[in-house]
């Protein structure tokens, strides 16, 4: 199925990552560390989170799983757009129901959904939160200047929208701009300067494809 819908790159790198993990299960075997936390087991559970969700995010990014639900994660966001990490978290319980009725207790398997939960959030945020952006709707009796001065500065493409204005009944222009979520204090800087009264809204732009952000001005991709 994973050959079919995800193509052969995806399975080729699902072969290595399977083989991979098998691989280097069988090296650490050999080296022994007590790392004494069964007293502490939610810094087990956050840590083994952490790990997991790094490892797996990395894996996803480039396109590869481990063989497993993974791969129906990755089917259901590509036809259903719903994230990678809700789908292997909602697998995930359903294991953990079943393991407590076979040899898990009730504290272990609550500690364990914290380790899945902060896994899936990671593999998420590294899958789709890494480009991570804000829009902002700027209004004032300046755009123009405002529009150019974002031009120039911060080098971000800017779209004028004809809006109207229910309470003064007038039409005038309102700036839209995505801009990366580091220059964002930037633009307020801007916009401060030249319109104090400026009305702005910003809002969180989970991924961003386009000029930019993704390609540059000759259309060729960044590396991600």
């Amino acid at each position: 199925i994973g050959w079919k819908f995800l193509g052969r790159k995806s399975i080729f790198y699902t072969l290595i990552g399977t083989l991979s993990i098998s691989g280097w299960l069988a090296v650490f075997e050999n080296f022994h560390y007590e790392m004494p936390l069964t007293h502490d087991l939610m810094l087990a559970a956050l840590f083994a989170g952490v790990f997991a969700g790094v490892g797996l995010g990395i894996i996803f990014r480039f396109g590869g799983t481990t063989g497993g639900v993974d791969i129906i994660a990755h089917l259901v966001k590509k036809y259903f757009h719903i994230s990678t990490g809700k789908t292997i978290f909602v697998f995930d319980v359903f294991v953990l129901i079943a393991s407590l009725v076979y040899y898990l207790d009730y504290k272990e398997a609550m500690y364990t959904l914290v380790a899945v939960f902060i896994a899936t959030r990671i593999i998420d945020f590294m899958n789709d939160g890494l480009y991570d952006a804000r829009c902002a709707m700027i209004i004032s009796d300046h755009v123009s200047e405002i529009a150019e001065i974002i031009a120039k500065e911060l080098g971000r493409g800017v779209t004028l929208m004809r809006a109207h204005g229910y309470y003064r009944k007038t039409d005038r222009d309102v700036i839209y701009c995505v801009v990366g979520k580091n220059e964002i204090n930037q633009l307020k800087r801007v916009v401060s300067q030249v319109d104090p009264h400026a009305f702005v809204t910003v809002s969180v732009v989970q991924d961003v494809l386009g000029q930019g952000f993704t390609f540059d001005s000759n259309k060729i991709p960044f590396e991600r």
